[in-house]
């Protein structure tokens, strides 16, 4: 009862708490008389509440935390497999500790924690806790054979717990992390690419949409030269969602996918092939054409004039038709790239559109347009005129 009531003090008034000098002062002498619970024969409610309290009086920096702390973590490893609450609890203050930097786990206990966070992330339904302490390791970079044995397993979780937000978002963090800091070779980093790109099909919108938000994490922080070697792998599964895609969320994301992708120098010049072609398909790719032109003229206002030169006789002939190829293409390119969600990976900052810029823009862009081909028609018919006016005069 009494480390219960410490731990409900401790965690109602913490912040109360931390500005006192003198209740710091009363609580230090408490480091070791848990310690020494915790090193007991106690029962599992009485360790699981002394691993609660510790989690929380780490965080006040006191003196005798900083002093016994090896022994509190250390005395944590020894009791992590004595039972499902205990280790849930030993992954958190492990957790917090290696993450603040104040304890380097050695190389035999991240060991043990991968060996166990093996097992729990296939077997636990609260998958936090264990995630949270293998996102401590590879933060750390601490590099073993385990971490990459774990990288298929976390994969299939940012898939299989789309509906727990944090739980797949916890694991693509770590997918990421390990993808561009541990070293593997090209084709394994390869075939992770891969399994990203050949499951946004995946049949739950929850589950595409975080792979979209982690391809577009993956876009933002690699290395630009293998993205470009490989853009038409990236490029069409995007398209094809677009083109597609059954959720109107899943369309607007690849949209933002999209825009990341053409961010990379040279990225565009290779989209224009594909759209000069598209230009010529069926309604649905044309649509689709408009799209990918809206967002090029939208995000790199240097190729504008390029742009019109080479689509505006299209996009006009298009966008003044009465048919339902034109309305179309007006609705597709008008609506389909925005988005006003924000990136779901943890560590970014969210790079998004408002609904009423984009609506503007693609207007904008498209009066823009359609002025310069109004012009241009003037000044033809005025030459026309000219010619058939010297005409007669002949």
């Amino acid at each position: 009862f009494s480390m219960m009531l410490l731990d409900y003090v401790l965690r109602t008034d913490r912040k109360q708490l931390m500005r006192s000098k003198e209740v710091l002062q009363m609580l230090d002498p408490f480091i070791k008389l848990l310690l020494g619970v915790l090193q007991g024969e106690g029962s599992d409610e009485v360790i699981l509440r002394c691993l609660k309290v510790f989690t929380v009086l780490l965080k006040l920096r006191l003196p005798s935390a900083s002093e016994n702390l090896p022994d509190i973590v250390e005395t944590s490893f020894e009791i992590i497999e004595r039972g499902h609450n205990v280790r849930q609890s030993c992954y958190k203050l492990i957790t917090k500790v290696v993450s603040a930097q104040q304890y380097n786990m050695d190389q035999y206990q991240a060991e043990i924690i991968l060996n166990l966070v093996q097992n729990d992330v296939q077997t636990d339904k609260n998958m936090l806790p264990a995630l949270g302490a293998l996102k401590a390791i590879v933060d750390r970079d601490i590099q073993l054979p385990e971490v990459y044995d774990l990288m298929q397993p976390v994969s299939e979780m940012i898939l299989h717990t789309s509906n727990e937000t944090r739980v797949s978002q916890r694991a693509a963090a770590i997918l990421v992390r390990i993808l561009l800091q541990y070293p593997m070779t090209k084709d394994k980093l390869e075939s992770h690419i891969d399994w990203i790109l050949k499951n946004l099909t995946y049949p739950h919108e929850k589950g595409r949409l975080a792979l979209l938000d982690l391809l577009k994490v993956v876009l933002i922080k690699f290395p630009s030269k293998p993205v470009k070697d490989r853009f038409e792998l990236f490029f069409l599964p995007l398209v094809s969602i677009i083109s597609s895609d059954a959720s109107p969320k899943c369309r607007k994301k690849a949209g933002v996918v999209i825009k990341q992708l053409l961010a990379i120098d040279d990225m565009v010049p290779k989209a224009v092939q594909f759209i000069a072609v598209w230009t010529k398909a069926d309604i649905d790719i044309r649509s689709v054409a408009a799209h990918l032109i809206l967002i090029i003229v939208q995000q790199h206002d240097n190729r504008l004039q390029a742009i019109c030169d080479q689509f505006l006789p299209w996009l006009l002939d298009n966008l003044e038709s009465r048919t339902d190829v034109g309305s179309k293409i007006a609705a597709a390119a008008a609506t389909g790239t925005d988005s006003a969600e924000s990136d779901d990976i943890p560590e970014l900052d969210a790079d998004v559109s408002d609904d009423d810029a984009i609506t503007e823009g693609f207007n904008s862009t498209i009066g823009s347009a359609m002025s310069e081909g109004s012009r241009r028609r003037k000044v033809k018919r005025r030459e026309n005129k000219a010619r058939q006016a010297k005409t007669w005069r002949l």
